[in-house]
């Protein structure tokens, strides 16, 4: 795929994210093979990045302050220490049209905080 049809397409898809939930419009960062495009709310991220060749992923990044969590280094926001979290789902078809949903559907309580 394409970096400018992945771009467009997780803008499109994950929109909800800013409409909905309180994040920040889609942030861009292309590192040459790797593409990363976030949304912010506050010191959390939702992640949606791809490297050339292979199939999108979402991470979630939360403050480690009052958890248990470990922190990973490299996710700092804003001088606060957190921790990198996967989705606990799976793509079978279309990621663009699969993925939204199925974060909306197992990550909705958090979503809505």
């Amino acid at each position: 795929m394409k970096p400018e049809t992945f771009i467009n397409k997780t803008k499109e898809s994950f929109g909800f994210l800013a409409q909905n939930y309180g994040f920040s419009e889609p942030e861009v960062k292309d590192y040459g093979r790797e593409i990363f495009v976030y949304f912010h709310r506050n010191d959390e991220t939702v992640s949606v990045s791809m490297e050339i060749g292979t199939e999108p992923i979402i991470e979630i990044f939360l403050l480690c302050e009052g958890t248990q969590e470990k922190p990973v280094p490299w996710a700092e926001r804003n001088g606060k220490q957190r921790f990198r979290k996967f989705p606990k789902f799976s793509v079978i078809k279309d990621f663009f049209n699969e993925a939204p949903n199925k974060l909306e559907e197992t990550e909705s309580e958090w979503l809505k905080t």
